[in-house]
């Protein structure tokens, strides 16, 4: 469920990539063969590898290998790019190419070229390490050439709207941010400059990346929209010499409307899906319910009416019920955030026993992003029970010491959602209803 919005927001994205396609974004094939790539990533046997080439490159490009050298050659793509699929976007390569960037800049890119009928006419992995990229482990450090400084410093935007705002700045003053500029702005003028480009990264649904002689430009659509534009050194260590924001403003979708009054709600909401508007209404007044109602459609390609039981891609939102719920047990007097969890889980292994839920919630738990395995029939959609999950998490090898460093985990949030269930005594949907 998780990869399936990812999918939708690297679609977002490509649509974005300026000077693809004259309007409105690439092609509809094109969008399709880059979805088919992100599929082709998270796929885990040959059988897809081959059901991809065939569908998705050229007739001269697979024939541009011999025997078995295609198949190796897309395992090895997957392979580089196994761990890295948590934040995907789209950039304008060289010439007709586009890149595949994986992991907000710190996994590898991938070069696609797109051919006839939005089939692709190369597809090749961009290690890093080779032909001016950066050494594996090198991701805080200054890019070796100046066409890879433009997306290290977005990928540091987008990661660090993660932190507080203190943190965020620290880091960026740190590897990011020339000494001239430091040298014209204030501390109390950054930090309130930096609040603002947080806020903007941290709730943005799409982002448009473009770069001309005045310098980079980051258009932000989201709850908070706005333009982020800075300028970098023409020589290493690339530092940005210049940052403006311009203000920020609420999208359409997420300004509000005027009031509407109980006796009238029925008649807007179906004004609504006049408009388009698809979804579940569930509406309380008073401690009643007053309205539980379905509007439009839940698939528009074959015309299915929403049901009341429609089952909605949320993403990764539940980890925000985690977080609330945590710190409502937390001042409940039930979890203690500084005590390693294994106060709450029986056999927390050696490398985690420091491990805390503050440490999970401040994103420095140390451990994988996912903890599917290869006996599940489908990553996202194959079911374990919690004993099974909390194993799984717990028994792999941590990425760094927990508290050591800062990397989002997905899995991280499932082991406190076991803490949930565990100190509540109640199943997690039943506590965070």
């Amino acid at each position: 469920m998780v990869r399936r919005v990812r999918r939708l927001l690297l679609a977002l994205i490509l649509a974005a990539v300026p000077g693809i396609h004259a309007q409105g974004g690439p092609p509809p094939e094109v969008r399709q063969a880059i979805s088919r790539v992100t599929a082709m990533l998270e796929s885990s046997d040959d059988a897809a590898l081959t059901k991809f080439a065939n569908e998705s490159l050229t007739e001269s490009y697979r024939h541009s290998f011999s025997g078995d050298a295609l198949l190796l050659h897309l395992r090895e793509i997957r392979e580089a790019a196994r761990g890295h699929l948590g934040a995907l976007s789209v950039e304008r390569g060289d010439g007709d190419g586009l890149l595949i960037i994986l992991d907000d800049g710190k996994g590898p890119r991938i070069r696609v070229v797109p051919g006839d009928k939005g089939l692709l006419a190369l597809l090749e992995l961009v290690k890093a390490g080779a032909a001016g990229g950066n050494p594996p482990g090198s991701e805080d450090r200054p890019p070796a050439t100046r066409d890879l400084a433009r997306p290290w410093h977005v990928g540091a935007f987008r990661q660090g709207s993660r932190l507080p705002t203190a943190e965020f700045l620290a880091q960026l003053e740190r590897n990011h941010l020339a000494v001239e500029y430091l040298a014209r702005t204030t501390k109390a003028e950054r930090l309130e400059l930096f609040d603002k480009i947080r806020l903007a990264f941290a709730t943005a649904l799409m982002i448009r990346v473009n770069e001309d002689a005045a310098g980079v430009h980051v258009h932000l659509e989201g709850s908070h929209g706005t333009d982020l534009n800075f300028a970098y050194g023409a020589t290493a260590p690339f530092l940005i010499t210049a940052l403006t924001l311009g203000p920020l403003t609420a999208s359409p979708a997420a300004a509000a409307g005027p009031p509407i009054p109980w006796d009238g709600l029925t008649d807007r909401l179906r004004t609504a899906e006049t408009d388009g508007f698809s979804g579940q209404v569930v509406v309380r007044h008073a401690g009643m319910e007053v309205l539980h109602s379905t509007y439009g459609l839940m698939d528009r390609d074959h015309r299915r009416p929403t049901a009341p039981d429609a089952i909605y891609c949320i993403g990764s939102t539940p980890i925000d019920f985690t977080i609330t719920a945590t710190h409502l047990l937390a001042a409940r007097g039930f979890i203690d955030l500084d005590q390693p969890i294994g106060k709450y889980l029986p056999g927390v292994p050696a490398d985690k026993a420091t491990l805390t839920p503050r440490m999970i919630l401040d994103g420095k738990s140390g451990l994988q992003n996912f903890h599917e395995a290869p006996e599940d029939w489908n990553p996202d959609l194959g079911w374990i029970d919690r004993t099974t999950a909390v194993k799984r998490i717990l028994g792999m090898p941590l990425l760094f010491p927990p508290g050591a460093q800062r990397e989002h985990s997905h899995s991280a949030y499932g082991l406190l959602a076991a803490v949930i269930e565990i100190v509540s005594g109640k199943p997690y949907p039943e506590f965070v209803r």
